[in-house]
């Protein structure tokens, strides 16, 4: 069975439900899980990598490579 049918029947099933607790319980499972997925892919950067962060904005500052707001207002303008 491929994933898309699998989430239909689950679908389904959620639609038919008519329990409370069991809702509770799959809401707090999915918002475990959803918690879980992004510990796992957003990682706190290190003291060194903040400072270099830094330390490559004030250079991008100082270079005149940044963007204003005013400009990127009007750059978003121009997507539409």
């Amino acid at each position: 069975m491929d994933l898309q049918i699998r989430k239909l029947h689950i679908i389904q099933d959620l639609i038919r439900l008519d329990n409370d607790l069991l809702l509770d319980k799959m809401e707090a499972l999915l918002r475990e899980e959803r918690m879980r997925m992004l510990e796992t892919e957003i990682k706190p950067m290190t003291l060194v990598q903040y400072e270099q962060r830094v330390s490559d904005g004030i250079d991008d500052y100082r270079n005149d490579r940044v963007t204003t707001a005013k400009q990127l207002k009007k750059d978003i303008a121009r997507w539409k």
